[in-house]
């Protein structure tokens, strides 16, 4: 428990949503826009409790988590121009998708690294 569940925990629960968006959205063949819209205010938040996780330094590996914070933050804040403006470009497409695996890289190391601590701490936890 702790400042950990914010950060990851908001991040997590925000950009969930603007998967669960996404998906509907491209299921129902509808527009995106509203979809980039949950995304930029995703990405403000995974900006701000980046910079914040720098600054305070409140992880395990902070630089780490900081800056996929911050790269999920970027990519949901350039989701509407990108949509709007560039979707035709293929060297931006190029780097959108390099940046999106780059983070879901990151998000899976931290997962299982974290997911592997847990598992270990609470092995030998009993109820008092």
């Amino acid at each position: 428990p702790g400042s950990h569940n914010i950060y990851f925990g908001g991040a997590t629960t925000l950009f969930g949503i603007v998967f669960l968006v996404t998906a509907f959205s491209l299921n129902r063949q509808t527009n995106l826009v509203p979809t980039t819209t949950l995304a930029f205010f995703a990405g403000i938040y995974a900006l701000l409790a980046g910079v914040n996780m720098l600054v305070v330094g409140s992880a395990q590996q902070p630089p780490a988590a900081a800056f996929a914070l911050l790269l999920s933050g970027l990519i949901g804040v350039s989701a509407a121009p990108y949509l709007m403006f560039f979707k035709e470009n293929k060297m931006l497409r190029r780097v959108a998708l390099v940046a999106l695996l780059l983070t879901a890289s990151m998000w899976m190391i931290m997962f299982v690294a974290s997911f592997w601590v847990h598992l270990s701490e609470f092995a030998a936890w009993m109820p008092k």
